[in-house]
C-alpha cells in the first residue's frame, strides 16, 4: 500500500505545474490563438446548448462555414465519452482538469509497461514522469490540441496490453490492444494511424522474438518467418478490426466527409507542411523557449544522456532496441519534406490525409521515455557504465558545451536556452559517473537527485512555453460586437475578412458565420468562397478565407469581397479590422477596432425564385409568404404560400440531408451549386428539411455492436477459466 501511495504522489507531482492555470485557459507563450477557443471550446458551448434547448444530438452545425456536418467532423467530440463529462464541469477547470487526468493516465501507463518489462520501482517512475513532462505533450496543450493529447496519452496503454498478451492469452487481452486503439481513434483519428503502427510493429516483434530462433541455418530464417505470417495475421486481424468497429462512429462518416473537402484535393507538399526542418536536431540537447509546439523535441538532458548510454551498451541493447528504433523511425517521418522518402511515401492514396509529419515527435517522447526508464533502472541496479557509455555520456557533455559556447562567442551574449541544455548535461552526467564511482549511495537518494533534475529540467520549460488567461478575458474578447450583432433582427449570417468575430465570441452570441477555422471545409463551398471573398488560393488552408501570412486583422485588406455573392448566403453583416469601399456594403457603425457593414443584397434565409433560375445571384425572389416555423439543428420546418417555383433555403447541400413537401418525399435541387432548394407548386406547402446521415447511424450501430460482442466474448472467457480453474 505504502509503495502504490508512493508511485502514485510521484506520478502527481508533474501536475502540480499546472495548478496555477486551473482557473485559467492555457494559451502558447506569446500566442494570441488556441485551438481550444477557436474550436473546442465553441464545439462544446454549441453541443450543450443543443441538448438543453433542442433536446438532441447535433449531426449538423450551422455556427462557421455557413454549416457543415457536425457528426462527421473530428472535433466535434460527440464519439468521446470523456467530452460527455465536459458538459457538466465548469470551464475552463473542465479542460484543466480532463487533461490532467489523461496526463496522468499516460504517465501511469508508462510505468505499468516499464514494472512489466522487469524494471524497478525507481527506474519505471522517472520514465513515467519524462512522459508526463514531455515538452511536446504540453506544447500541443498549451496550443489547444486538446483531442490529441488525450489520443497520446492512451497510447503507452496499447504497449501494456501487447505486454500482457504475451503472458495471457485469453480473449480479454486479445482484444485489449484493439479496444485501446479504437478508443484512440475515438479520441483524435489523427493519431490513430501512428497508434496502429506502434501495435502492429509490437505485435510483430513479440511475435517472432517468440517464435523464430537461430537454431539451424541463418539461411532458413526468412523461410521460417514467412512461414509463420499467416498465423501472425490470424493474431493481428481481430484487434484491428475491433479497433475499426468500436472507431466506426468517427472514421465512416469521415470517409465521406473527407472525399468531399479540401483534404482531399491536398498535394504532397501540401501533406508535408510543418515538417521538422533539420536545423531543430539541435532540440535533442537544447530546449527551444517559446517555439512552435509541432517542433518541440527536448526530451531533457536524462533523456539525450540516456539514448546515449544505451547505444553503446551490449547488454541494455536487447531490452531496448526496439524503442531506440521507434525513436529513430519516427524522427525520421517527421523530418517530412526534408525526408527524400517521405515524398514517394506520401503518393500513396490516403496517407497524404495525415498531414503534419511532425506529429510523430509524440512517438519519439514515448520512446525517450521508455529508455529512460530502462537506462536509470540498470544505473540503479548495477551502478556501472561500461567505458564506451562512459566515453558517449561525456561525448554529449563536451558537444552541448562547446556548442553553448560558440553560440555565445559569435553572438556576443548569453543563450539561454543553450545555457540550459548545457548545464543539464553536465549535471546529469555528473550524477550518472558519482553513482558508477560510490556505489554505496542509497539508491532512494540517487532516485530523488535525479527526480528533481528532470521535473526542474523539463517542467521549467513547459512552465515558460504557457500563458495563462483568465476566463473573463477569453470570454469578452469581442463581446460588445456579438452583442450588438445579436440584437438585431431577422436570421442572418455574418462574414468577416479579419476573423473580426472569434468563433468562441459567435456561438456565445448565437451568431452564425460565413467565414470559419477548421481543417475540414466542403471543396464546393471554398471553391464559391474563393469568389464570394475576394481572396484568391489554390492551397489548403484551416481557414477561410486564408491569411497569407497568418495575421487576420491585415492579410485581406486588399481584397475585395463581392456583396451579392455573400448574400446569397444569407450574409447580413460584413465585420472587417479594415475599412471596406464597396458598393452595396452600407457602413453602419464601428465597435471598438471594428468597421461593420450592412449587406444591400442579403437575401433572406429562405426565398422562392423562378424554376429556370438556379445560379447564384440569377434572380430576384418571387413574391411569396415565406416561415420559417422550427429551425433546429437537425431539422428545419418551412410554411409556404405563394406561387410555382423552387423553394431555397441559403444552406450547404449535403449527403443525408432529405426533403419533403406536405409530408412526402421530394427531390433535392442544388441552387447555385451548393443550396438546397426543392420545387413546390402555387399554394400553401408545408416544406420539412431533415437531416438523416444513413452512415452515421449506421456507424453509431456498428460501434455498439462491436462493443457488446467484445463483452459477450470477455465475459465467456472468464466462465471458462474460472471452470478451468
Amino acid at each position: 500500500m505504502k509503495d502504490r501511495f508512493f508511485v502514485i504522489a510521484c506520478l502527481v507531482i508533474p501536475l502540480l505545474f499546472l495548478l496555477p492555470g486551473y482557473s485559467s485557459f492555457i494559451f502558447p507563450a506569446g500566442s494570441e490563438y488556441s485551438d481550444l477557443i477557436i474550436s473546442h471550446y465553441p464545439n462544446l458551448i454549441y453541443l450543450k446548448n443543443s441538448l438543453v434547448e433542442w433536446r438532441q444530438i447535433p449531426l449538423w452545425s450551422n455556427t462557421i462555414l455557413s454549416g457543415y456536418p457536425f457528426a462527421a467532423d473530428p472535433l466535434s467530440g460527440l464519439w468521446y465519452p470523456f467530452i460527455w463529462l465536459l458538459l457538466v464541469l465548469p470551464q475552463p477547470l473542465g479542460f484543466n482538469l480532463v487533461i490532467s487526468i489523461h496526463i496522468f493516465l499516460g504517465g501511469l501507463g508508462i510505468y505499468l509497461c516499464l514494472r512489466k518489462s522487469g524494471i524497478q520501482k525507481f527506474g519505471a517512475i522517472l520514465g513515467a514522469v519524462s512522459f508526463e513532462m514531455m515538452p511536446k505533450l504540453v506544447a500541443h496543450y498549451a496550443a489547444g490540441h486538446i483531442t490529441m493529447v488525450y489520443a497520446v496519452c492512451l497510447t503507452p496503454w496499447i504497449v501494456y496490453a501487447e505486454t500482457m498478451y504475451q503472458t495471457k492469452s485469453n480473449s480479454t487481452w486479445r482484444f485489449a490492444s484493439g479496444v485501446i486503439l479504437g478508443v484512440i481513434a475515438l479520441a483524435d483519428i489523427r493519431w490513430a494511424p501512428y497508434a496502429g503502427l506502434l501495435f502492429v510493429a509490437l505485435r510483430i516483434g513479440n511475435y517472432y522474438k517468440k517464435n523464430l530462433t537461430f537454431q539451424d541455418n541463418i539461411l532458413n530464417y526468412p523461410k521460417r518467418f514467412f512461414n509463420r505470417a499467416g498465423t501472425l495475421i490470424k493474431e493481428t486481424l481481430p484487434p484491428v478490426l475491433v479497433a475499426l468497429g468500436i472507431s466506426a462512429g468517427v472514421w465512416l462518416p469521415l470517409v465521406q466527409y473527407s472525399v468531399l473537402s479540401t483534404r482531399s484535393a491536398m498535394s504532397i507538399s501540401e501533406s508535408l507542411a510543418l515538417s521538422l526542418p533539420p536545423a531543430r536536431l539541435l532540440g535533442f540537447l537544447f530546449p527551444d523557449l517559446q517555439s512552435y509546439c509541432e517542433w518541440a523535441l527536448y526530451p531533457g538532458a536524462l533523456g539525450s544522456l540516456s539514448l546515449a548510454a544505451i547505444i553503446f551498451s551490449k547488454k541494455l541493447w536487447k531490452s531496448s532496441s526496439f524503442w531506440v528504433f521507434v525513436l529513430f523511425i519516427s524522427f525520421f517521418w517527421s523530418l517530412g519534406s526534408y525526408n527524400p522518402l517521405m515524398q514517394y511515401i506520401f503518393s500513396i492514396p490516403g496517407i497524404n490525409w495525415l498531414r503534419v509529419p511532425a506529429r510523430a515527435l509524440f512517438m519519439t517522447g514515448i520512446a525517450f521515455s521508455m529508455l529512460i526508464g530502462i537506462f536509470t533502472d540498470h544505473l540503479l541496479g548495477h551502478r556501472q557504465m561500461n567505458k564506451w557509455m562512459k566515453l558517449a555520456v561525456s561525448f554529449i557533455c563536451v558537444l552541448a558545451v562547446g556548442l553553448c559556447i560558440g553560440v555565445c562567442v559569435i553572438t556576443h551574449e548569453w543563450n539561454i536556452e543553450f545555457l540550459w541544455g548545457a548545464g543539464f548535461c553536465v549535471l546529469v552526467a555528473a550524477i550518472f559517473l558519482i553513482i558508477t564511482v560510490r556505489k554505496t549511495i542509497p539508491a532512494i537518494h540517487v532516485f530523488a537527485i535525479l527526480f528533481c533534475l528532470l521535473i526542474l529540467d523539463l517542467g521549467a520549460i513547459n512552465f515558460v512555453n504557457m500563458d495563462f488567461r483568465s476566463k473573463e478575458s477569453v470570454i469578452n474578447e469581442k463581446s460588445l460586437l456579438g452583442d450588438w450583432l445579436s440584437k438585431q433582427a431577422g436570421k442572418f449570417r455574418v462574414y468577416s475578412p479579419s476573423y473580426s468575430i472569434p468563433q468562441l465570441t459567435a456561438v456565445h452570441s448565437g451568431l452564425e458565420l460565413a467565414d470559419g477555422i477548421n481543417p475540414m471545409q466542403l471543396q464546393i463551398y471554398d471553391n464559391f468562397m474563393r469568389t464570394a471573398s475576394g481572396v484568391p488560393g489554390e492551397e489548403y488552408s484551416v481557414t477561410l478565407p486564408r491569411f497569407s501570412t497568418g495575421q487576420p486583422d491585415v492579410n485581406n485588406q486588399y481584397s475585395v469581397p463581392s456583396p451579392q455573392l455573400l448574400g446569397f448566403l444569407n450574409v447580413k453583416y460584413i465585420c472587417s479590422e479594415f475599412p471596406l469601399n464597396i458598393e452595396g456594403l452600407e457602413f453602419v457603425k464601428k465597435i471598438d477596432s471594428t468597421w461593420i457593414y450592412e449587406n444591400r443584397y442579403m437575401q433572406n434565409r429562405v426565398w422562392m425564385q423562378k424554376t429556370s433560375a438556379l445560379t447564384a445571384g440569377e434572380s430576384e425572389p418571387l413574391s411569396s409568404q415565406l416561415t420559417i416555423e422550427k429551425y433546429v439543428p437537425n431539422q428545419i420546418l418551412i410554411q409556404s404560400n405563394g406561387e410555382e417555383g423552387i423553394l431555397v433555403l441559403s444552406e450547404i447541400m449535403y449527403p443525408g440531408w432529405k426533403v419533403t413537401v406536405d409530408g412526402k418525399q421530394a427531390n433535392m435541387t442544388a441552387v447555385g451549386g451548393l443550396l438546397r432548394g426543392v420545387e413546390i407548386s402555387t399554394g400553401e406547402h408545408e416544406v420539412e428539411f431533415i437531416f438523416r446521415p444513413v452512415l452515421v447511424y449506421l456507424s453509431a450501430g456498428i460501434s455498439i455492436f462491436t462493443f457488446i460482442v467484445i463483452i459477450f466474448f470477455s465475459i465467456k472467457e472468464n466462465k471458462s477459466t474460472g471452470k478451468n480453474v
